[in-house]
Order: C-alpha cells, then sequence, then structure tokens
C-alpha cells in the first residue's frame, strides 16, 4: 500500500510537471504583414494570423493609370487572389499593361479604329481591314512614316497607318 501511495505521488507530480512545462509553452500565433501598393505608395496593408482571408470589402479598388489597363496585384510573379488564405509576408504591386490607340486611313477616310489595344497584342483577323482598292494603283500596305504595320507582330505603338499606293503603268511594246 505504501508502494502505491508513492507510485502514485510520483504520477502526481509528473503529470504536473508535465502540464506546467506545457502551459509555458502556448502557442504562439503567426501573424503577417500584407500590402498594396502603386508606384511605391502603400495603399492598404493588413496584418493577419496565419490562413486568414482579407476580407473582400476591405481591398484596396483597382487602381487607375491613364493609357493602362490594370493587370492585378502582383508580389514579383505571384498574382494575389483573395480565395486563398495568407501563409506569409507579402508586398502586392499594382501591375498595369499599356493601352494603344490605331487608325487605319486611306485616302483621306478612316477605315478602321481600334481602341485600347493591349501592348503585345495582336489586331485579331477578323478585325483587320480589307486592302484598300485604288483604280490605277497597287496597295503596298498601312504605314506610319517609313514604318510598316504588320498584323503578326505583337503592338508596340499607337499611331495613325495610312494606306500607301503605287502606281501602276501600262507598258505596250509595239
Amino acid at each position: 500500500m505504501k508502494k502505491a501511495r508513492v507510485l502514485a505521488l510520483c504520477m502526481v507530480c509528473l503529470l504536473a510537471l508535465a502540464l506546467g512545462a506545457f502551459a509555458g509553452c502556448e502557442m504562439e500565433r503567426v501573424s503577417y504583414t500584407v500590402t498594396f501598393s502603386q508606384d511605391g505608395e502603400v495603399l492598404k496593408e493588413f496584418t493577419l494570423r496565419q490562413d486568414e482571408l482579407i476580407p473582400e470589402n476591405e481591398l484596396p479598388g483597382d487602381p487607375q493609370r491613364p493609357g493602362y489597363a490594370f493587370d492585378g496585384w502582383f508580389d514579383g510573379e505571384v498574382q494575389f487572389d483573395p480565395a486563398q488564405p495568407v501563409n506569409r509576408d507579402a508586398a502586392f504591386e499594382a501591375k498595369f499593361t499599356q493601352l494603344f490607340d490605331l487608325t487605319f486611313v486611306a485616302d483621306g477616310e478612316t477605315v478602321a479604329e481600334f481602341t485600347d489595344v493591349r501592348a503585345g497584342e495582336t489586331i485579331p483577323t477578323a478585325n483587320i481591314p480589307a486592302d484598300p482598292v485604288k483604280e490605277g494603283y497597287a496597295f503596298d500596305g498601312w504605314f506610319n512614316g517609313e514604318t510598316r504595320f504588320d498584323f503578326t507582330a505583337p503592338v508596340t505603338a499607337g499611331g495613325t497607318y495610312e494606306a500607301v499606293f503605287t502606281q501602276l503603268f501600262t507598258v505596250a511594246f509595239v
């Protein structure tokens, strides 16, 4: 009986020691900082616990930049997804793509206009203006100065492109 009491007392002491050790080791909550910036200026900053979502109604609105389209919030190559919980510090920067306007003119008349064409995109084939016809001339292409417009190449600049023609001659041998 005396051995049983000593054993029980030892077990109680061990249990108390174990509980005391775990009580001192309370799990620390991890928190992360997430920022949203445009041109280096912080628009919104959040401090969130791990696996917490940013409330959608607190997210910054889509920023504006004249002549550009907003592509999203990016931390390097990682795009922000409001449905994904936070599990790291992140600094999201607004990413934009430049927009261009293109006009195609033949003999002083606009035959096609494209507004807000994203840099790097091409004009869809179905939207390419038909080659204009001018009696006694051959159509050479659409030019802005010396630059010929290439419908297969990504757009890198806007501007007005004019139809350029070469006069045809009839040669008769007598």
